[in-house]
């Protein structure tokens, strides 16, 4: 790699099919994460990726790998699901061109047809409409209701409520180890905001977040993600990341954050829930 951007699109390529070695995969991770301009060109490698893999465009050893790297991992998936809804709709976009000239012609018709078998009828209508006093009159019309949107209470923040802020460094994992942070969840719905930090990490980057539960068995279930890109923040020794919620989000039990760019985890975080008293 030269010191600007990734050498070519065939590394990334590789490697967002999984084909790179872990040391290849380090080098590139290290630039993307640091400069931007490599970020966005990994960007641009997996929207045309994702587009061959819709069009049936990749070879048979290349689609199995590339369903492997991104079909067990809903955040990465979810691309693929907002492409194809991009690509349907512009298949309808199309469409709609293609057949809006005849459309028109056909309305055009209509409406000259209807003017001429009409108008005879409508004159002598207006002359009623003249002479009936409750013409004038205006009509009342029942009140529209707007239905108001459906939204998760669980990512709902309001104004006004109370913030619970809880720093976390990566690396402190469960099973008693000194130094694992603990919440307390309070009895009145509040605001949490965890500050995750990347020590050593000196330009901002764009990411996501999510929580999810530790299960006995060890699996995560998903409790929470973020909605929108993420962007980190200096700090002293680097940057954090900061994931704003509703506390009712969270339940009693151990807890891991995690941040992620372009599909890949960067860190984990655990923290445990404690349940208000």
């Amino acid at each position: 790699m030269d010191s600007q951007h990734i050498s070519g699109r065939g590394p990334v390529r590789d490697y967002l099919l999984g084909k790179l070695d872990e040391d290849s995969a380090n080098s590139l991770e290290e630039r993307y994460f640091t400069d931007r301009a490599s970020l966005l060109e990994v960007d641009a490698v997996e929207a045309q990726l994702i587009e061959s893999y819709l069009k049936g465009g990749l070879s048979p050893d290349d689609r199995a790998r590339f369903e492997e790297q991104y079909r067990p991992f809903p955040q990465r998936w979810r691309k693929v699901s907002d492409a194809r809804a991009r690509m349907e709709q512009g298949v309808r976009q199309k469409r709609s061109r293609r057949y809006a000239p005849l459309i028109l012609a056909v309305a055009a018709s209509v409406v000259v047809v209807t003017g001429i078998l009409v108008y005879p009828g409508s004159q002598r209508n207006s002359l009623r409409i003249q002479v009936n006093p409750m013409a004038n009159s205006p009509v009342k019309r029942a009140p529209t209701v707007a239905a108001s949107p459906r939204a998760d209470p669980g990512l709902l923040v309001s104004k006004g409520m109370p913030v619970l802020m809880l720093h976390l460094a990566p690396g402190v994992q469960m099973g008693g180890v000194e130094g694992l942070r603990v919440l307390q969840l309070p009895a009145l719905r509040s605001q949490i905001k965890l500050i995750l930090e990347l020590p050593g990490q000196t330009a901002n980057i764009a990411c996501s977040g999510t929580v999810a539960m530790i299960m006995a068995d060890g699996s995560r279930n998903p409790a929470w993600r973020s909605a929108d890109d993420l962007q980190s923040q200096a700090a002293e020794g680097g940057q954090v990341v900061t994931l704003e919620f509703a506390s009712s989000v969270l339940t009693g039990g151990d807890y891991e954050a995690t941040i992620s760019a372009v599909g890949t985890v960067i860190q984990r975080y655990q923290f445990r829930a404690s349940p208000s008293r």
